[in-house]
């Protein structure tokens, strides 16, 4: 269990026709020695030191149930491989 979570919209209005409806909301949490503390987003963000894109790139991730990958070091343009050639004896 992370520290942003999502759970659906409680109670939904009806509204106009073609309007963007919130599909979930979420909690953030801070951790205090070993305990979960249920904090507002500014709060979370002032505390963690993150900007709001950031964490609006995570929840869209967390909706989509999937995870950020880390990618330092994979990017291929890079002079430094050593060629497979050299290894061959």
């Amino acid at each position: 269990m992370g520290l942003i979570e999502s759970k659906p919209v409680q109670r939904r209005r009806p509204r106009e026709e073609d309007s963007t409806q919130t599909r979930s909301s979420f909690i953030f949490h801070v951790l205090l020695g070993s305990r979960r503390v249920r904090v507002c987003e500014q709060a979370f963000l002032n505390l963690y030191a993150l900007s709001g894109k950031s964490v609006y790139c995570l929840m869209s991730l967390i909706l989509q149930g999937k995870t950020l990958l880390d990618n330092r070091g994979k990017h291929v343009n890079c002079d430094n491989a050593v060629p497979k050639q050299q290894f061959v004896k």
